[in-house]
């Protein structure tokens, strides 16, 4: 049996599906097999992964349509490795990938997975930043892996991470229960019982946000989808860290962080000219945080503004500098 299975759930995205299955043939590690199920897409995709002839690819197809988390899981069940990783579809490896992480889960028998630092590429394959968590490798308890991926969301994303089988089955695989944030669930869960490492060279590409995927088409223009979600994680995992004098202050800069990740995601809709929606998120914010009106003053303003111009809203979201200059009184005003 392979030492590693790379899972691949695909549904549509043939356009990437070679690109995706070339950088797992281009790994310097080459004791795995990769193993795809397709969630029965409507494009090419049957043909794409026909065109490679790679005795260790194993090509799957469903029935019928079982949904994201179903198929993802089914990508598991199918793995005969002693490790697993999940690699979607329009994401991809970089050669060292598969390399340095089985190094690292062979040094410490007790670890439960890795994950690394990547680069995020847009819908053309061009880096628009590199993601990093630090500049050197670590290996984490479950309180400090879990500590460091709850205030500022997630940053082990699933093409940067491989999990030992047996921790993603102890885990409980991704839970059904949720529907954007099934990765950061498992990883935070899977992470409290056997820890987690970092590996600081990127190991990953990830394609974020383009028209095309589930989360653009989701929690971008609901945002609290997602923060509903996140509140669930939170309420389930900060009961079972320990207790300390930094407890208090840690929940508090977790629910803080949930907060900022919302404002943030509510401001894109702004910039999409969704003025509606804009006004309603950050009227739910608001019934979450009773601080919100003090801590958002910018977004407060802009909130007020959007009740009698949509043009006026966007007017001062545009010349922000120039705004708050003047809200202060300062002499740089124009």
């Amino acid at each position: 049996m392979p030492k590693v299975s790379v899972c691949v759930p695909s549904y549509n995205y043939a356009h990437y599906l070679g690109s995706c299955i070339k950088s797992v043939l281009d790994q310097t590690y080459e004791d795995w097999e990769l193993v795809i199920v397709d969630n029965r897409s409507s494009d090419n995709t049957v043909e794409v992964v026909r065109s490679f002839s790679d005795a260790r690819i194993r090509f799957h197809q469903n029935d019928t349509n079982i949904g994201l988390v179903k198929n993802w899981n089914r990508c598991v069940s199918l793995a005969t490795g002693d490790y697993v990783s999940i690699l979607p579809a329009d994401d991809a490896y970089l050669p060292r990938m598969l390399e340095r992480s089985v190094a690292m889960l062979d040094e410490d028998p007790k670890l439960g997975f890795t994950y690394s630092s990547y680069h995020v590429i847009d819908e053309e394959g061009r880096v628009s930043e590199t993601k990093h968590q630090g500049n050197r490798d670590r290996i984490m308890n479950g309180e400090a892996a879990v500590r460091s991926n709850l205030i500022y969301a997630n940053f082990a994303i699933p093409v940067t991470v491989v999990m030992r089988r047996e921790c993603f089955h102890a885990a409980g695989g991704f839970d059904g229960a949720y529907r954007i944030i099934i990765d950061w669930v498992l990883y935070v869960r899977a992470a409290l019982r056997s820890g987690a490492g970092y590996i600081a060279e990127p190991l990953a590409v990830h394609r974020f946000q383009h028209p095309a995927s589930v989360s653009a088409q989701t929690f971008l223009r609901r945002p609290r989808l997602i923060t509903e979600e996140e509140r669930r994680l939170l309420d389930e995992i900060l009961p079972l860290l320990p207790t300390d004098s930094n407890s208090r202050e840690f929940r508090r800069l977790a629910y803080r962080g949930m907060i900022d990740r919302h404002v943030l995601r509510t401001h894109g809709l702004l910039a999409r000219g969704d003025i509606k929606g804009f006004r309603s998120e950050l009227a739910y914010a608001m019934a979450l945080d009773d601080t919100f009106p003090f801590r958002y003053r910018k977004m407060m303003a802009l909130w007020f503004a959007s009740l009698f111009s949509p043009r006026l809203v966007k007017r001062l979201d545009a010349v922000e500098d120039e705004f708050w200059a003047s809200f202060r009184g300062s002499s740089t005003e124009p």
